[in-house]
């Protein structure tokens, strides 16, 4: 029998521009853009801590300071909490690679700062964590059905396999049938032997498609992302009407 998985570290990819919700981030990180009531990043944080996540290293870059101070003071109490500062925008695999230090050697969590859902209704944190299975596992990705996300993400990610949980993308892509929900579990050595320094998760994920290593987790809770006009004011009205 498997022995599950502690994970204690998490991730938060937090370093984008934010370019396509201008104006709003002319003068404002996306990370700390309200939805809820309060900065989405702060939201995230709480979640995790929740989950039983104490320490959390953070990627920066763009209005980094303002970013830094408002987590610095809005953080879950006991939460310890890095800063990975990227000179130059290195693409969500990259900015996990120049993190590696901060990160340690055991499986972690990376979360997209502009993910929503409703972790104390519908909990995804833990039993996506409990599902990771190191064995079988080097990524677990949570995934939606491409029906849940049909008005402002209509296209999948993914074609999920029902029986053995792996992630395929042969075309065509209007067969796949889940979109990647922002949070997944993965093994920090995976990075390790890249020698690119800006690069995108797909790279690693692509190359997990290939030895059958790379697997998908079915949330069926509420989902939403913030990255668009469109998409913060649903995720605003998705948290309104908990």
């Amino acid at each position: 029998m498997t022995t599950p998985t502690r994970i204690h570290t998490a991730m938060v990819l937090a370093a984008g521009m934010g370019s396509r919700l201008r104006p709003l981030t002319d003068t404002m990180p996306k990370p700390l853009i309200n939805v809820g009531g309060k900065p989405a990043i702060l939201r995230t944080l709480e979640m995790l801590a929740a989950a039983g996540i104490t320490h959390v290293v953070i990627n920066t870059h763009y209005l980094a300071h303002m970013l830094e101070t408002a987590v610095r003071a809005g953080a879950p109490a006991g939460m310890t909490i890095h800063f990975s500062y990227e000179e130059e925008l290195l693409e969500t695999g990259g900015g996990i690679k120049k993190a590696l230090p901060l990160l340690g050697e055991d499986p972690i969590l990376v979360v997209n700062s502009d993910a929503v859902w409703l972790d104390d209704v519908k909990p995804l944190l833990k039993p996506l964590m409990a599902a990771f299975d190191g064995d079988k596992h080097d990524a677990l990705l949570a995934v939606v059905s491409k029906k849940e996300t049909k008005d402002f993400l209509p296209l999948g990610d993914f074609k999920l396999d029902k029986k053995t949980k792996e992630l395929g993308r042969v075309p065509p892509r209007d067969k796949w049938d889940v979109v990647y929900a922002g949070v997944h579990v993965t093994k920090p050595g995976l990075f390790m032997g890249i020698a690119e320094t800006k690069f995108s998760l797909n790279l690693v994920w692509d190359d997990l498609r290939a030895t059958k290593r790379l697997h998908g987790w079915l949330y069926t809770g509420g989902w939403r992302e913030t990255g668009t006009h469109q998409g913060l004011e649903l995720a605003r009205a998705f948290v309104a009407g908990r």
